[in-house]
Protein backbone atom coordinates (compact mmCIF):
# COMPACT_ATOMS: atom_id res chain seq x y z
CA UNK A 1 0.00 0.00 0.00
CA UNK A 2 1.47 3.40 -1.05
CA UNK A 3 2.14 5.59 1.80
CA UNK A 4 -0.16 8.76 2.19
CA UNK A 5 1.18 11.96 2.00
CA UNK A 6 0.21 12.73 6.16
CA UNK A 7 2.15 9.97 6.77
CA UNK A 8 5.54 10.68 5.49
CA UNK A 9 8.12 12.72 7.77
CA UNK A 10 8.19 16.09 7.14
CA UNK A 11 11.74 16.59 6.71
CA UNK A 12 14.77 15.09 7.26
CA UNK A 13 18.03 16.05 8.02
CA UNK A 14 21.21 14.01 7.47
CA UNK A 15 25.15 14.31 8.15
CA UNK A 16 28.19 15.67 5.91
CA UNK A 17 27.97 14.89 2.67
CA UNK A 18 31.55 15.07 0.64
CA UNK A 19 32.62 13.19 -1.88
CA UNK A 20 36.29 14.23 -2.05
CA UNK A 21 39.52 12.49 -0.72
CA UNK A 22 38.99 8.53 -0.72
CA UNK A 23 35.36 9.07 -1.80
CA UNK A 24 36.58 10.79 -5.44
CA UNK A 25 37.47 6.89 -6.84
CA UNK A 26 34.57 5.34 -5.75
CA UNK A 27 32.52 7.88 -7.25
CA UNK A 28 34.90 8.17 -10.43
CA UNK A 29 34.05 3.92 -10.77
CA UNK A 30 30.43 3.67 -9.51
CA UNK A 31 29.17 6.93 -10.12
CA UNK A 32 27.19 9.53 -7.49
CA UNK A 33 23.73 7.90 -7.36
CA UNK A 34 25.64 5.26 -5.92
CA UNK A 35 26.73 6.32 -2.57
CA UNK A 36 22.98 6.31 -2.01
CA UNK A 37 21.68 3.19 -2.97
CA UNK A 38 21.50 2.56 1.00
CA UNK A 39 19.16 5.16 1.98
CA UNK A 40 16.76 5.39 -1.27
CA UNK A 41 13.77 4.00 0.60
CA UNK A 42 14.84 6.13 3.81
CA UNK A 43 14.90 9.47 1.54
CA UNK A 44 11.30 8.03 0.28
CA UNK A 45 10.43 8.22 3.84
CA UNK A 46 10.32 11.73 4.30
CA UNK A 47 8.53 14.75 2.13
CA UNK A 48 11.75 16.54 2.27
CA UNK A 49 15.48 15.48 3.02
CA UNK A 50 18.79 18.15 4.13
CA UNK A 51 22.38 17.24 4.30
CA UNK A 52 24.98 19.41 5.20
CA UNK A 53 27.34 19.49 2.11
CA UNK A 54 30.81 19.75 4.03
CA UNK A 55 32.62 20.26 0.17
CA UNK A 56 32.65 22.02 -2.73
CA UNK A 57 31.50 21.97 -6.85
CA UNK A 58 34.16 22.93 -8.59
CA UNK A 59 36.71 22.41 -11.61
CA UNK A 60 38.93 25.59 -9.50
CA UNK A 61 42.62 24.59 -8.84
CA UNK A 62 43.28 27.28 -6.87
CA UNK A 63 43.22 26.49 -3.58
CA UNK A 64 42.66 28.83 -0.58
CA UNK A 65 46.21 29.62 0.90
CA UNK A 66 44.99 30.15 4.19
CA UNK A 67 43.33 27.17 4.99
CA UNK A 68 45.43 24.23 6.15
CA UNK A 69 44.01 20.57 5.67
CA UNK A 70 42.55 18.90 3.12
CA UNK A 71 40.78 21.19 0.04
CA UNK A 72 37.57 19.55 -0.62
CA UNK A 73 35.90 19.38 -4.16
CA UNK A 74 33.74 17.64 -6.43
CA UNK A 75 32.46 17.56 -10.19
CA UNK A 76 29.40 19.18 -11.01
CA UNK A 77 27.31 16.55 -11.89
CA UNK A 78 27.09 15.99 -8.01
CA UNK A 79 24.26 18.27 -7.69
CA UNK A 80 21.88 16.70 -10.08
CA UNK A 81 22.68 13.13 -8.32
CA UNK A 82 22.03 14.28 -5.28
CA UNK A 83 18.87 15.57 -6.10
CA UNK A 84 17.81 12.54 -7.86
CA UNK A 85 18.72 10.72 -5.08
CA UNK A 86 16.07 12.41 -2.98
CA UNK A 87 17.82 15.49 -1.48
CA UNK A 88 15.87 18.78 -1.38
CA UNK A 89 18.50 21.16 0.22
CA UNK A 90 21.76 21.72 1.66
CA UNK A 91 23.87 23.46 4.26
CA UNK A 92 26.81 25.24 3.36
CA UNK A 93 28.02 27.44 6.34
CA UNK A 94 30.78 24.87 7.53
CA UNK A 95 34.33 24.86 7.38
CA UNK A 96 34.87 23.13 3.71
CA UNK A 97 33.05 25.96 1.50
CA UNK A 98 36.06 28.00 1.64
CA UNK A 99 38.47 25.69 0.38
CA UNK A 100 38.58 27.17 -3.50
CA UNK A 101 38.14 30.40 -3.15
CA UNK A 102 35.51 32.48 -4.08
CA UNK A 103 35.77 30.47 -7.33
CA UNK A 104 34.59 27.73 -5.53
CA UNK A 105 31.58 28.81 -3.81
CA UNK A 106 29.88 30.44 -6.63
CA UNK A 107 30.36 27.53 -8.39
CA UNK A 108 28.56 24.96 -5.99
CA UNK A 109 26.04 27.41 -5.47
CA UNK A 110 25.49 27.64 -9.31
CA UNK A 111 25.76 23.77 -9.21
CA UNK A 112 22.89 23.37 -6.86
CA UNK A 113 20.76 26.07 -8.38
CA UNK A 114 20.83 24.30 -11.95
CA UNK A 115 20.06 21.01 -10.12
CA UNK A 116 17.34 22.55 -8.18
CA UNK A 117 18.75 21.94 -4.81
CA UNK A 118 18.28 24.86 -2.51
CA UNK A 119 20.81 26.16 0.11
CA UNK A 120 21.51 28.41 3.16
CA UNK A 121 24.51 29.37 5.14
CA UNK A 122 26.28 31.80 2.39
CA UNK A 123 25.92 35.43 1.52
CA UNK A 124 27.74 38.54 1.08
CA UNK A 125 26.42 39.62 4.91
CA UNK A 126 25.74 38.55 7.96
CA UNK A 127 22.26 39.15 7.51
CA UNK A 128 22.21 37.43 3.97
CA UNK A 129 24.34 34.19 5.40
CA UNK A 130 21.80 33.63 8.22
CA UNK A 131 18.85 33.65 5.90
CA UNK A 132 16.54 30.89 5.82
CA UNK A 133 16.52 28.62 1.98
CA UNK A 134 12.62 27.98 2.33
CA UNK A 135 11.24 24.39 1.47
CA UNK A 136 7.62 23.40 1.89
CA UNK A 137 6.52 19.35 2.03
CA UNK A 138 4.26 17.89 0.80
CA UNK A 139 1.09 18.87 2.80
CA UNK A 140 2.08 22.36 1.49
CA UNK A 141 3.47 23.55 5.38
CA UNK A 142 6.51 25.53 4.64
CA UNK A 143 10.14 24.72 6.57
CA UNK A 144 12.58 27.58 6.84
CA UNK A 145 16.26 26.48 7.61
CA UNK A 146 19.16 28.85 8.98
CA UNK A 147 22.90 27.66 8.34
CA UNK A 148 25.57 29.04 10.81
CA UNK A 149 29.10 27.92 11.31
CA UNK A 150 30.87 28.27 15.09
CA UNK A 151 34.06 27.48 13.53
CA UNK A 152 36.82 29.54 12.49
CA UNK A 153 37.01 29.78 8.85
CA UNK A 154 39.81 31.10 6.00
CA UNK A 155 38.42 32.81 3.95
CA UNK A 156 40.75 33.40 0.84
CA UNK A 157 41.97 36.55 -0.78
CA UNK A 158 39.24 39.53 -1.20
CA UNK A 159 36.60 36.80 -0.91
CA UNK A 160 33.19 38.63 -0.80
CA UNK A 161 31.09 35.74 0.59
CA UNK A 162 30.86 34.90 4.65
CA UNK A 163 29.23 32.02 6.08
CA UNK A 164 26.36 32.43 8.71
CA UNK A 165 27.59 33.52 11.37
CA UNK A 166 27.37 32.03 14.87
CA UNK A 167 25.73 34.73 17.12
CA UNK A 168 23.35 34.21 19.53
CA UNK A 169 22.43 38.04 19.02
CA UNK A 170 22.43 37.52 15.30
CA UNK A 171 20.59 34.60 14.76
CA UNK A 172 17.78 35.87 17.35
CA UNK A 173 17.55 38.51 14.89
CA UNK A 174 17.00 35.84 12.10
CA UNK A 175 14.77 33.64 13.79
CA UNK A 176 12.64 37.13 14.68
CA UNK A 177 12.62 38.10 11.29
CA UNK A 178 10.96 34.74 9.92
CA UNK A 179 9.58 32.75 12.63
CA UNK A 180 5.59 34.14 11.89
CA UNK A 181 6.39 33.71 7.69
CA UNK A 182 7.14 29.95 8.22
CA UNK A 183 5.55 26.90 9.03
CA UNK A 184 8.40 25.81 11.49
CA UNK A 185 11.82 26.94 11.69
CA UNK A 186 15.04 24.54 11.86
CA UNK A 187 18.69 25.92 12.81
CA UNK A 188 21.61 24.45 11.30
CA UNK A 189 24.84 24.62 13.33
CA UNK A 190 28.30 23.90 12.12
CA UNK A 191 30.25 23.23 15.63
CA UNK A 192 31.64 21.19 18.14
CA UNK A 193 35.08 19.28 18.16
CA UNK A 194 35.95 16.83 15.62
CA UNK A 195 35.87 13.21 16.80
CA UNK A 196 34.12 14.16 20.14
CA UNK A 197 30.99 12.51 20.79
CA UNK A 198 30.13 15.26 23.64
CA UNK A 199 28.78 18.50 23.32
CA UNK A 200 30.22 21.05 25.50
CA UNK A 201 27.96 22.78 28.32
CA UNK A 202 27.96 26.03 25.88
CA UNK A 203 26.40 24.26 23.19
CA UNK A 204 23.98 22.49 25.29
CA UNK A 205 22.80 26.56 26.46
CA UNK A 206 22.83 27.56 23.07
CA UNK A 207 20.63 25.29 21.40
CA UNK A 208 18.21 25.13 24.13
CA UNK A 209 18.07 29.14 23.49
CA UNK A 210 17.36 28.77 20.29
CA UNK A 211 14.59 26.58 20.42
CA UNK A 212 13.15 29.09 23.49
CA UNK A 213 13.30 31.96 20.53
CA UNK A 214 11.14 30.12 18.45
CA UNK A 215 13.16 27.17 16.49
CA UNK A 216 11.74 23.63 16.00
CA UNK A 217 14.56 21.78 15.93
CA UNK A 218 17.97 22.46 16.13
CA UNK A 219 20.50 20.07 13.99
CA UNK A 220 24.81 19.97 14.92
CA UNK A 221 27.44 18.69 12.69
CA UNK A 222 31.36 18.68 12.06
CA UNK A 223 32.84 16.40 14.75
CA UNK A 224 32.35 13.63 12.06
CA UNK A 225 30.63 11.32 14.91
CA UNK A 226 27.35 10.83 16.49
CA UNK A 227 26.42 12.96 19.39
CA UNK A 228 23.26 13.25 22.00
CA UNK A 229 19.65 14.05 21.18
CA UNK A 230 17.30 15.38 23.46
CA UNK A 231 13.96 16.91 23.34
CA UNK A 232 13.62 20.21 24.81
CA UNK A 233 10.33 22.34 24.89
CA UNK A 234 8.59 22.50 21.68
CA UNK A 235 11.11 21.44 20.08
CA UNK A 236 14.12 18.65 18.92
CA UNK A 237 18.02 18.71 18.99
CA UNK A 238 20.42 16.73 17.99
CA UNK A 239 24.41 17.92 18.68
CA UNK A 240 25.87 15.93 15.98
CA UNK A 241 24.50 13.46 13.43
CA UNK A 242 28.62 12.19 12.24
CA UNK A 243 29.24 11.31 8.48
CA UNK A 244 27.05 10.46 5.81
CA UNK A 245 29.06 10.20 2.66
CA UNK A 246 32.17 10.74 3.60
CA UNK A 247 35.73 9.60 3.47
CA UNK A 248 36.41 7.61 7.28
CA UNK A 249 40.06 6.52 6.86
CA UNK A 250 41.14 8.63 10.16
CA UNK A 251 40.77 7.73 13.86
CA UNK A 252 39.64 4.36 13.45
CA UNK A 253 39.54 3.57 17.01
CA UNK A 254 37.14 6.24 18.15
CA UNK A 255 33.81 4.16 19.28
CA UNK A 256 30.94 4.29 16.42
CA UNK A 257 33.34 5.70 14.27
CA UNK A 258 31.02 4.07 11.12
CA UNK A 259 27.89 4.85 12.65
CA UNK A 260 25.43 8.04 12.11
CA UNK A 261 22.15 9.83 12.54
CA UNK A 262 19.12 10.86 10.20
CA UNK A 263 16.80 13.13 12.06
CA UNK A 264 13.38 12.97 10.92
CA UNK A 265 11.04 15.61 11.98
CA UNK A 266 7.28 15.26 12.20
CA UNK A 267 4.80 18.03 12.50
CA UNK A 268 3.34 18.04 16.14
CA UNK A 269 1.54 21.27 16.15
CA UNK A 270 1.73 24.88 15.55
CA UNK A 271 5.81 25.44 15.40
CA UNK A 272 6.27 22.94 17.16
CA UNK A 273 8.18 19.60 15.79
CA UNK A 274 8.23 16.28 16.74
CA UNK A 275 11.89 14.24 16.55
CA UNK A 276 13.19 10.93 15.61
CA UNK A 277 16.53 9.58 15.54
CA UNK A 278 17.53 6.90 12.18
CA UNK A 279 20.77 5.27 13.21
CA UNK A 280 22.86 5.05 10.11
CA UNK A 281 25.94 2.75 9.37
CA UNK A 282 28.67 3.83 6.64
CA UNK A 283 30.30 1.14 5.01
CA UNK A 284 33.43 0.40 3.33
CA UNK A 285 32.69 2.18 0.23
CA UNK A 286 31.67 5.42 2.63
CA UNK A 287 27.92 4.72 1.78
CA UNK A 288 25.33 5.17 4.27
CA UNK A 289 23.12 2.39 4.94
CA UNK A 290 19.95 1.55 7.33
CA UNK A 291 21.22 -1.00 9.87
CA UNK A 292 18.68 -3.73 10.85
CA UNK A 293 19.34 -5.76 13.98
CA UNK A 294 21.72 -5.94 16.75
CA UNK A 295 24.00 -3.08 14.64
CA UNK A 296 20.80 -0.69 14.95
CA UNK A 297 20.63 -2.28 18.80
CA UNK A 298 24.32 -1.02 19.25
CA UNK A 299 23.78 2.74 18.16
CA UNK A 300 20.71 3.21 20.00
CA UNK A 301 22.42 2.38 22.65
CA UNK A 302 24.89 4.18 22.52
CA UNK A 303 22.96 7.50 21.54
CA UNK A 304 20.56 7.06 24.94
CA UNK A 305 24.17 6.76 26.99
CA UNK A 306 25.72 9.85 25.30
CA UNK A 307 21.74 11.81 25.55
CA UNK A 308 21.91 10.61 28.94
CA UNK A 309 24.53 13.07 30.28
CA UNK A 310 22.78 16.34 28.96
CA UNK A 311 20.51 16.75 32.35
CA UNK A 312 23.71 17.50 34.22
CA UNK A 313 25.19 20.51 32.45
CA UNK A 314 28.50 19.90 34.65
CA UNK A 315 29.02 16.59 34.10
CA UNK A 316 28.51 17.44 30.13
CA UNK A 317 30.90 20.09 30.35
CA UNK A 318 33.79 17.34 31.60
CA UNK A 319 32.79 14.81 29.44
CA UNK A 320 33.06 16.89 26.73
CA UNK A 321 36.19 18.42 27.49
CA UNK A 322 38.13 15.12 29.02
CA UNK A 323 37.14 13.45 25.38
CA UNK A 324 38.33 16.13 23.48
CA UNK A 325 41.84 16.34 25.43
CA UNK A 326 42.22 12.63 24.94
CA UNK A 327 41.62 12.85 21.38
CA UNK A 328 43.98 16.00 21.09
CA UNK A 329 46.63 13.91 22.65
CA UNK A 330 46.02 10.85 20.76
CA UNK A 331 46.10 13.04 17.16
CA UNK A 332 49.33 14.46 18.13
CA UNK A 333 51.17 11.75 19.15
CA UNK A 334 50.19 10.32 15.91
CA UNK A 335 50.86 13.53 14.28
CA UNK A 336 54.67 12.80 15.84
CA UNK A 337 55.06 9.79 14.82
CA UNK A 338 54.42 10.57 11.35
CA UNK A 339 56.69 13.55 11.82
CA UNK A 340 59.63 11.80 12.99
CA UNK A 341 59.20 9.68 10.28
CA UNK A 342 58.91 11.73 7.23
CA UNK A 343 60.85 15.02 9.33
CA UNK A 344 63.32 13.98 11.50
CA UNK A 345 64.01 15.27 15.42
CA UNK A 346 63.47 19.19 14.40
CA UNK A 347 59.80 18.55 13.18
CA UNK A 348 59.13 16.31 15.97
CA UNK A 349 59.66 18.87 18.52
CA UNK A 350 57.75 21.59 16.56
CA UNK A 351 54.63 19.14 17.13
CA UNK A 352 55.06 18.25 20.79
CA UNK A 353 55.25 21.96 21.40
CA UNK A 354 51.46 22.17 21.08
CA UNK A 355 50.52 19.97 23.58
CA UNK A 356 49.66 22.14 26.69
CA UNK A 357 49.45 21.59 30.41
CA UNK A 358 45.62 22.26 30.52
CA UNK A 359 45.76 19.13 27.85
CA UNK A 360 47.05 16.61 30.56
CA UNK A 361 44.87 18.15 33.35
CA UNK A 362 41.93 17.33 31.19
CA UNK A 363 43.27 13.66 30.35
CA UNK A 364 43.84 12.97 34.10
CA UNK A 365 40.30 14.20 34.64
CA UNK A 366 38.39 11.68 32.03
CA UNK A 367 41.00 9.24 33.41
CA UNK A 368 39.99 9.71 36.61
CA UNK A 369 36.30 9.25 35.33
CA UNK A 370 37.23 6.26 33.70
CA UNK A 371 39.07 3.62 36.16
CA UNK A 372 38.34 5.77 39.39
CA UNK A 373 41.86 6.43 40.23
CA UNK A 374 44.54 8.74 40.91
Amino acid sequence: MEESKSERAMLSFWGDVSFGLEVEPIVEKNGFAYCFDGVRDAFKGSSLNVVNFDCTITEATQKNRFRDGSHLKTKPAAALAMKQAGIDGVVLANNHIYDYGTQGIEDTMAAFDAAGIQYAGVGKTAAEALSPMLLEDADGRSVGIISSCALPVESSDNCPYMVGPFDLDLLKQAIDNCVDKVDHLIVSIHWGREFVHHPFRSQIEAARQLIDWGAGAVIGHHPHVVGSVESYGSGYIAYSLGDFVFDQRDHQGIPHRHDALGITLRHADTRVLQGEYVPVRVDRDYRPVIPVGEVRAGIVEFVEELSAGLCDLNIAEARASGAASVGFLGHQIRSIRKSFINGGLLSVVKKAARVRPVHIKLFFVWLKRKVGKF
